[in-house]
């Protein structure tokens, strides 16, 4: 039975990596590192696609999408997981990507895809101004902690002029301290499948009742429970 079922797997990719080939896609798996997409090691890390299979298992058994949800893959590299998620109810499916050889393909991929849900941004992740269009992030390692602080500094700031519950998904979370000590997601799941990199799921807490330890998480507490106080009220 296991051998059939890994038969019938290996049919299934060469049947999708033709399909591909036929159309020109190109979200084929390699590993490419950072000097030869032109990135400084400090600031990135290796491309690597995710396991698509598995990322399918946490979104299926973790989530329930919703028609007004909206993700942004935070290193999307040609956009594989991306193409996962134009199988749920996004309303928005876009990706960051600051190596040009790879945002080159992955906008070329979604071109060919003629999917109209996403949107590709060739930018330093650290730069990202919106982030507040988003309620779920998806990472797979795709920095170090001096720019994942960065980032995570960038979702704080969309998190207090827009709140939100915000839903992270970090596949190899390497920069776990990073998540928490940007003061608002908890983690609520650490997930370990045999041979794959563990997932850790994160959430923002609730800025009515969460306490921050330090005096500038407590002014950035205050303005988020304002608003979204003002905007509780108002429904």
């Amino acid at each position: 039975m296991l051998i059939k079922k890994l038969n019938r797997n290996h049919v299934q990719q060469a049947v999708k990596r033709r399909w591909d080939s036929l159309n020109g896609l190109d979200f084929k798996y390699e590993l490419i590192f950072q000097e030869e997409m032109g990135l400084n090691p400090e600031e990135s890390s290796i491309y690597r696609p995710s396991d698509i299979k598995t990322i399918r298992k946490v979104f299926k058994e973790q989530f329930d999408i919703q028609p007004s949800d909206s993700i942004l893959d935070v290193g999307c590299g040609k956009g594989n997981v991306m193409r996962l998620f134009l199988k749920m109810p996004f309303a928005r499916i876009d990706g960051i990507e600051m190596a040009r050889r790879l945002a080159s393909i992955a906008r070329s991929n979604f071109e060919k895809l003629a999917r109209k849900r996403t949107t590709l941004y060739e930018v330093d992740a650290s730069l990202f101004e919106h982030y507040g269009n988003y309620n779920y992030l998806f990472f797979y390692d795709p920095f170090p902690a001096p720019i994942m602080k960065k980032v995570m500094k960038r979702a704080t700031d969309s998190w207090t002029e827009n709140p939100r519950t915000i839903r992270l998904i970090y596949n190899l979370p390497i920069c776990h301290d990073e998540v928490m000590a940007c003061g608002i997601f908890e983690r609520t799941g650490y997930l370990l499948y045999p041979e794959k990199h563990p997932i850790a799921l994160y959430e923002t807490v609730d800025p009515l009742t969460y306490n921050f330890k330090d005096s500038e998480a407590t002014t950035e507490k205050s303005t988020a429970r304002n608003l979204y106080s003002s905007k509780s009220s108002s429904l």
